[in-house]
């Protein structure tokens, strides 16, 4: 394929590899189409047949494949791995993860405080390993380890990020751009780590009275 900057689309390493040949999945027929307000951005090197459509839809954009297959078939595969990660890298705001590894699948959750949680899970089962990641947050860069088997989950605030132990669940009942009063909920102890910012992190003890405990965390 071809299109409007192809030489900066970046083109990931996939792991799909054909159980008979490249050929299996059949033809690959590209549509017929008849622009209206579309532009092409890209096109089948062979035929020239438009391949991909952008449309400006109020604020953003629309983007249409015009194959008639699956953006999984074997000759799309690679194209459409590099499309979404060219829009991914582009679109993917001020709270992300950097994983070399490759294994770290992540993604977030807004709530309506302003508070975000960030989930991470590492794929490679095999023990032991922790594959270490970098988070980007507001105000803030930090490097963690995600373990193996162990779901990670990290809280953020509009001033710090929270790591408490995986077993540890962390309710907000309040928040704001400087303070924070959280519940947190777990048995025993546990450890929590508070990343502030401009670069210092902060480890407190948990100690539950039964089965939560209340702390007020400040910028």
């Amino acid at each position: 394929w071809n299109g409007l900057g192809r030489e900066s689309f970046p083109e990931p390493q996939l792991s799909a590899i054909p159980s008979k040949s490249a050929e299996e999945d059949g033809p690959c027929r590209l549509a017929e189409v008849e622009l209206s307000g579309a532009e092409v951005v890209a096109w089948d090197a062979d035929t020239c047949k438009p391949l991909m459509l952008r449309y400006q839809c109020g604020k953003g954009q629309v983007y249409l494949l015009t194959a008639w297959a699956y953006p999984g078939h074997e000759k799309l595969q690679q194209f459409s791995a590099s499309w979404l990660a060219k829009l991914a890298d582009a679109h993917k705001g001020d709270l992300f993860v950097d994983d070399a590894s490759r294994d770290v699948f992540w993604t977030r959750w807004e709530e309506d405080n302003g508070v975000r949680r960030l989930l991470l899970l590492n794929t490679d089962w095999s023990a032991p390993n922790a594959k270490p990641v970098t988070v980007h947050a507001p105000g803030l860069t930090f490097e963690t380890a995600v373990q193996e088997q162990v779901p990670l989950m990290l809280t953020i605030l509009p001033f710090a990020a929270l790591e408490p132990d995986a077993q540890v669940h962390t309710e907000i009942l309040e928040v704001s751009a400087d303070q924070a009063t959280l519940k947190f909920h777990g048995t025993g102890t546990a450890r929590l780590k508070i990343y502030h910012q401009g670069g210092s992190l902060e480890t407190r003890e948990l100690v539950f009275q039964e089965t939560s405990t209340t702390l007020t965390i400040r910028k």
